[in-house]
């Protein structure tokens, strides 16, 4: 009777004690529930962010906020000899207890007494996982506290779960720490793909990871690794045969270095997706370096040019396959680091051929129609040509391939400076904050700044046949698309642009023939900046050479400097690909008026040049058709009078007296009568205008000389004089 009192007594003790543990327990979770915060805080500090390119490859990774180098990888990814030395050697009855092993810890206090030394402390994974996550000096205090706190997390996550976070935060080392961390660094492989000799020597690391580390002693390492190896066979986790032959193996690393593709293309990235860990890019990176070598290549044969950059965006997607920023990112005298294919600059001219395409949209122009080259004063803003001189009446086609100013600036007064950047906005120019009327109809010719990606993106619409794709550096991102301008105008624009259909003197000499593409350049004022934007049906690549202190160098013209280079690099990545534009649907020939250049009328003198729009209807020639409607005896058309000077003579040599003091005198400067507007030049240089009956007189004294005139409808005349 008393032994069952005594055993009554003591399970109702037992009973009591384990209610009362469990409702400490319940009422310390209440008021000190799990702060989960801290573990995705603690694995959120220590992650490293990775930029892959193309096919997952690595481009660079970044240290996390803690300065560690932490590579998440989920547990059905590690290789099984890691799960199973892990649990061998640190927790034999993982799947078994609740946070805590009782039996580990009576073991460790029996040790601890018979060596009066603390010799183990029966953590288990999960209470080091707790360790690991809230710190503090290894007391009896903080034992009981990490007990508790294994206690509930055992609650809250899977086995599984605890063994991945664990994989994912131990230290391995220096500044690595997890699993896959400590794989690529030591090994150069993921951690999926360790072998069973290193997957044991990894996990015996975080034991002493300070200690144990193989590249600083070796010996210590392989003699830790054995011992995990033999606790692997200890609890038949591996045969004897494989222990052996993984003992016999000596400790041999494959240190890697840190990729560091794509500097400033990957620092973007990091700072522009923060909250990603792992992102994944549209980058190609053999484009890349074909980039960056060519980009060098180039600056090296320039003076006083240091700094350049290149953009290449698949048209088709948006996606962008390069952004070299700089020609060497450790080139800290000539600011490397900066990325200048998103800095601000003069784009010059490169702006023009979105006016010309927004004047076809509004079947205002046609490539064939002609268009004035002629001193122009438009409320005192007074544009000149790059080359300073005045060319006439000249058709759009030759004014947007030749890039002239002034009918640029014409196009963009018509079109109205608001509109023109309304256009440039829903063509991702994001770099347009301030009002029209502080840019004025300079912007036409570089009054603001445009940063190189965003104009690479918008030239895009031509070849995408008037639709803007946004641009995009991951692969699942991908942006709405929308319309911009028409098939039609997209596809004038590309054919007036094209190599092949340049005059020799403004043509690409190219080595392949069959390679042809669309190109366009821009030079800022006083030379400070050169760009080329070239395409084709497949790609976009946008070049821009300078410095980025400014500095500007007489080198740095477009088409002599970035137009070469720019075509080198799309011949490279399009040269698998012969497909040009199609000719879109509602393009045809029609026939133009030879002398207006507008559609022909039943009275003009035709010829059959441009495209036009079936949707459109464009003004036709009205001056043929009225000539006609008021001589109806005329049954043809009379030639068109020719601009003839008559003051001075042609091929005249003119004698100034010898008894003229100031060795000079005047000479009238006269056309046959005209009620036009004549614009006279003496050695194409602009001297003035006459206009009816007005008189002009030009101050000679000896020499030779070229004087020639034009009128608003593009004639001219020239001749030339010698003054004695």
């Amino acid at each position: 009777m008393r032994l069952k009192r005594k055993i009554k007594f003591i399970s109702l003790g037992l009973f009591l004690s384990l209610i009362l543990i469990v409702s400490i327990y319940f009422s310390l979770s209440y008021f000190f529930p799990f702060p989960l915060e801290k573990l995705n805080q603690r694995l959120a500090d220590r992650s490293s962010a990775t930029v892959f390119g193309y096919k997952n490859e690595v481009l660079r990774s970044f240290l996390g906020k803690k300065d560690s180098w932490t590579f998440e990888i989920p547990l059905k990814k590690v290789s099984p000899h890691v799960i199973n030395a892990l649990i061998a050697t640190e927790d034999e009855r993982f799947y078994f207890h609740l946070g805590v092993d009782p039996i580990s810890i009576c073991r460790a206090i029996l040790s601890n007494i018979r060596s009066c030394k603390k010799i183990s402390g029966a953590s288990t994974i999960t209470m080091q996982c707790m360790r690991m996550t809230f710190g503090g000096k290894r007391t009896f205090y903080t034992k009981i506290i990490e007990s508790f706190r294994a206690f509930q997390i055992e609650q809250i996550y899977s086995k599984d779960e605890i063994l991945e976070y664990y994989l994912n935060v131990a230290p391995f080392g220096g500044n690595y720490y997890g699993i896959e961390a400590a794989s690529k660094h030591f090994f150069n492989k993921s951690a999926s793909d360790l072998n069973l000799s290193e997957a044991a020597l990894l996990t015996g690391l975080p034991q002493r990871p300070s200690g144990y580390r193989p590249d600083k002693y070796p010996e210590k390492a392989k003699k830790r690794r054995d011992f995990v190896l033999d606790r692997m066979l200890t609890m038949n986790f591996i045969s004897k045969k494989e222990c052996k032959i993984a003992q016999n193996q000596a400790v041999s690393l494959n240190i890697s270095k840190h990729p560091f593709h794509a500097p400033h293309f990957t620092r973007l990235l990091k700072k522009k997706y923060s909250d990603k860990k792992k992102i994944l890019t549209t980058l190609r990176p053999q484009i890349q370096d074909f980039a960056q070598c060519a980009l060098r290549k180039k600056l090296s044969s320039l003076h006083n040019v240091d700094n350049g950059a290149v953009v290449v965006i698949e048209n088709s997607s948006g996606a962008v396959l390069s952004m070299v920023g700089a020609p060497n990112f450790f080139d800290s005298l000539n600011n490397g680091q900066v990325n200048a294919a998103i800095c601000g600059r003069s784009p010059g001219s490169a702006l023009k051929p979105f006016v010309y395409s927004l004047r076809f949209e509004n079947s205002e122009l046609l490539p064939s129609s002609f268009i004035s080259d002629a001193p122009l004063n438009i409320n005192g803003y007074v544009p000149q040509n790059y080359d300073l001189k005045f060319h006439g009446r000249v058709s759009v086609s030759e004014a947007l391939r030749y890039s002239y100013n002034i009918p640029a600036v014409q196009l963009l007064h018509k079109a109205g400076v608001d509109n023109f950047m309304d256009f440039l906005k829903d063509c991702g120019i994001s770099t347009l904050e301030k009002n029209p009327s502080h840019y004025g109809l300079s912007l036409i010719l570089g009054s603001a700044d445009i940063t190189l990606l965003d104009l690479t993106s918008a030239y895009t619409i031509f070849p995408n046949n008037g639709i803007y794709k946004p641009y995009t550096f991951l692969e699942e991102k991908i942006f709405s698309s929308r319309r911009v301008i028409s098939q039609a105008s997209a596809f004038l624009t590309v054919e007036i642009l094209k190599n092949s259909n340049r005059e020799p003197k403004n043509r690409l000499i190219l080595n392949n023939n069959d390679f042809d593409f669309s190109w366009k350049t821009g030079t800022s004022y006083a030379h400070h900046d050169a760009w080329t934007i070239g395409f084709t049906h497949t790609h976009t690549v946008g070049i821009w050479l300078g410095n980025v202190n400014g500095t500007a160098s007489r080198e740095l013209v477009g088409a002599d400097v970035a137009a070469p280079l720019c075509a080198e690099i799309l011949k490279e990545i399009s040269k698998n690909n012969k497909t040009n534009l199609s000719i879109p649907q509602d393009i045809k020939k029609i026939e133009i008026c030879c002398i207006t250049g507008k559609p022909a009328s039943l009275f003009c003198d035709k010829k059959e040049e441009a495209f036009i729009s079936k949707n459109k209807l464009y003004r036709g020639c009205q001056d043929c058709k009225k000539y006609h409607s008021n001589n109806p005896i005329v049954k043809t058309l009379p030639k068109s009078k020719k601009l003839k000077i008559i003051s001075p003579e042609k091929n005249t040599y003119i004698s100034i007296p010898l008894s003229k003091k100031s060795n000079s005198q005047k000479l009238q400067l006269k056309v046959e009568e005209t009620s036009d507007t004549i614009y006279w030049f003496i050695d194409n240089k602009f001297y003035g205008k006459t206009r009816d009956t007005q008189q002009l007189f030009w101050t000679i004294k000896k020499g030779n000389y070229q004087v020639s005139c034009s009128n608003s409808a593009g004639q001219s005349a020239n001749m030339r004089i010698v003054v004695h």
